[in-house]
């Protein structure tokens, strides 16, 4: 028994000892690890025949290593074939003992996919159709194929092109059925059999024959390809050129078509009438100046009967109510939903793009961003697709270039879709300039337009909003300054960070404040008081800052020097010849020498502007002037400025006032808002009207609005 149980424990040891251990397989890849190419290669040459999946593996990964003298694409593709036709024939502790080593058949799939990745690009480097060739046949696993046989369909097809005759173009459409290309192939061979069979071959041939033969069959395509010849470069000078020269041609219309779709990509009062001036013999000028007129047109989104349509300033319909919702013109176009779905209208209240989207952005720069149930994609004003419904999101455009998130990951892309940075980051925002922020392994960096690491991805947080010298960075819940190169300006020390386009910038650490220039240099030292709010309060403004010692609020000049004793609660913002301060909890006034102008006696006041101060009793606002008087009662629950009124609030009913104090509407309406068109909307009753003010006139109201 004692035997046995040595034996048993003998084997238990053995099972637990690593299957490689101190073999070749194991010393190959510690080998390959340090870049011992020869030595590795020699033991996985050993290995093979006991470890044929991992020694495969190996000297798949040697061959495929560019910068060792064993470097061949096709051994490394065999071997990675090879390990990946062993592996399922490995023993469950062989694939553990593979697994240690960081094998599986994941691993082997994927350094084959690295492997055909590599190869492509090799073709695609020498892009001839043999080499396209060779890849289709030799890397049949890889799903670059099928682009490898497009590639090899377009150096194909190109070649027919080049040749541009019938025979050429018939033996592309028999040997390729399948390719892309097959439908302009067939087109082309339809054409050249034509052209051949009349010997169209140029501009004066086709010319030639439109005049001898009005009658024939082929005259249609004649002028189309007269038009084609005449208009191959895609210039606008070339569609204009044409419509000159062959007025009766039936593709004047579409090179009309194609100069105003160009030309107006974006559209605006501006671009029309630059468009009439660049183009007097536009033959649908009239249908321009229409649409001028409807551009310069104030139309306001409004309700009737639960359904939303558009009124002028006169209070007159442009547009009936027919849409569940609509949104403010844009660009010409505005938002409007039938049920769940939104499309646009134009100006003249016609659906140009059919509600067939679950959500959309306004347009900008003649494009929108739509939302299709499942991805974001783009299109113009039009309705065509400029980028295809594939991606999770989609940013704003800046200079032509948005982020977008494709499966996770964010890249971006410029408005006709593609992709110019490729979707390897966790997160990216909007450029700014020519550089934007983009995260990558769980750290914050800059990139440029083309993708060049401008900052590295070094830090747990970057300001989005960074400025070109100096940038707000965190390291390890600290933060610190850089300048655009990545050098350290301010060390990682602080807990806060103020506004970085300062000559003194606010920092804070371990509830203390001081004062850095942009050369991070400390200028004013960590002497003072933080709170919560010191970012509300703290920076320096026209070169004073407010500054806190035992919980009161004084104030320091840019050297540092104390300008106002440290003895209020808290002190406002300087203007109009007054601030605001707080002493023993109520606020009163004071001059520039802190010299008391209007009594300590309000719970809550705001700095001086136009002449007036908006002030706070208790749970009531109102308006006093330079000398304490009330120009606006202090009876007010609310007062909101807008475009030159109060909107006033009191007992939940709401009014307006002139900046003189002066009553414009009683407080008796539920509701007051202002419209970005320039007008105010008037609730009441659940009813509503627009009140041009400087009309002083209700230019429309819903039926049953009546004011007391």
């Amino acid at each position: 028994m004692k035997y046995k149980k040595t034996i048993i424990t003998a084997s238990i040891f053995l099972i637990t000892l690593p299957l490689f251990a101190s073999g070749n397989l194991e010393k190959a890849f510690d080998a390959l690890n340090i870049y011992d190419f020869f030595r590795a290669k020699e033991l996985f040459e050993k290995s093979l025949k006991r470890h044929e999946t991992g020694a495969s593996y190996g000297l798949s990964k040697i061959y495929y290593n560019n910068v060792n003298p064993f470097h061949n694409m096709d051994s490394a593709r065999v071997y990675g074939l090879r390990s990946e036709l062993t592996w399922e024939g490995n023993k469950e502790k062989e694939k553990e003992a593979l697994g240690e080593l960081s094998i599986n058949l994941d691993s082997i799939q994927n350094h084959l996919e690295s492997i055909a990745n590599r190869a492509f690009h090799y073709a695609i480097e020498e892009n001839t159709v043999d080499s396209y060739d060779f890849f289709i046949v030799e890397y049949a696993y890889s799903p670059l194929i099928s682009e490898a046989i497009e590639k090899k369909h377009i150096l194909i097809y190109n070649e027919a092109k080049s040749i541009n005759t019938a025979s050429a173009y018939k033996e592309f459409i028999d040997l390729y059925p399948n390719a892309k290309q097959i439908e302009e192939a067939n087109e082309q061979y339809q054409l050249r059999v034509f052209e051949e069979s009349t010997s169209l071959s140029n501009i004066i041939d086709i010319e030639q024959f439109i005049v001898s033969f009005p009658n024939s069959p082929y005259l249609k395509q004649a002028q189309d390809k007269l038009y084609s010849l005449s208009t191959r470069q895609d210039r606008l000078i070339d569609y204009k050129n044409f419509i000159d020269a062959y007025p009766l041609n039936p593709n004047v219309d579409l090179s009309w078509e194609i100069i105003y779709r160009r030309e107006t990509k974006q559209l605006s009062p501006a671009v029309l009438v630059n468009f009439l001036l660049e183009y007097p013999d536009y033959p649908y000028s009239n249908n321009i100046k229409e649409e001028l007129n409807s551009l310069l047109m104030i139309l306001i989104p409004t309700k009737m009967n639960n359904k939303w349509g558009f009124i002028d300033v006169n209070g007159n319909w442009v547009i009936r109510p027919n849409f569940e919702s609509c949104e403010p013109y844009k660009e010409g176009m505005s938002l409007v939903s039938n049920g769940d779905l939104f499309g646009f209208i134009d100006t003249k209240g016609e659906l140009i793009i059919d509600p067939n989207y679950e959500d959309a952005d306004a347009f900008k720069n003649g494009l929108t961003i739509v939302f299709n149930g499942d991805k974001y994609g783009v299109i113009n004003r039009f309705g065509d697709i400029n980028i295809p419904f594939e991606y999770d999101d989609i940013g704003e455009f800046v200079n032509g270039v948005a982020y977008a998130s494709k499966n996770d990951k964010y890249g971006y892309i410029n408005e006709d879709g593609f992709v110019v940075i490729p979707f390897i980051y966790e997160k990216a925002f909007s450029f700014e300039g020519r550089n934007a922020l983009v995260k990558r392994n769980g750290k914050f960096g800059i990139i440029d337009q083309e993708n060049n690491w401008i900052i590295p991805f070094n830090y747990d947080w970057i300001e989005p909003h960074f400025q070109d010298s100096l940038i707000k960075v965190r390291v390890n819940e600290k933060m610190g300054l850089i300048n655009n190169r990545g050098d350290t300006i301010l060390a990682f020390d602080y807990d806060q960070i103020g506004r970085i386009d300062q000559k003194l910038i606010l920092v804070v650490n371990n509830n203390k404040v001081a004062y850095v220039n942009p050369n991070g240099e400390l200028v004013i030292p960590l002497i003072y008081e933080s709170d919560p709010f010191i970012m509300d309060w703290g920076e320096f403004e026209d070169g004073n800052a407010r500054i806190r010692i035992k919980n009161k609020m004084g104030m320091i000049d840019s050297t540092g020097k104390r300008i106002v004793p440290a003895i209020f609660d808290m002190i406002g913002d300087y203007e109009g010849g007054f601030f605001p301060i707080k002493k023993r909890g109520k606020w009163g006034y004071s001059d520039k020498d802190i010299k008391l102008k209007i009594q300590y006696k309000y719970d809550d006041a705001f700095p001086f502007y136009g002449g007036l101060a908006k002030v706070r009793k208790k749970d009531n606002w109102g308006f006093i002037d330079p000398s304490g008087k009330e120009v606006i009662a202090i009876e007010y629950s609310r007062i909101t400025p807008n475009e030159g009124m109060y909107i006033v609030e009191k007992d939940t009913a709401y009014g307006m006032m002139d900046f003189a104090g002066n009553v414009v509407l009683d407080t008796v309406f539920d509701k007051i808002e202002y419209n970005d068109l320039g007008f105010y909307r008037l609730e009441l009753n659940g009813k509503y009207a627009y009140l041009d003010i400087d009309r002083r006139k209700v230019f429309w109201k819903e039926e049953g609005f009546s004011i007391p």
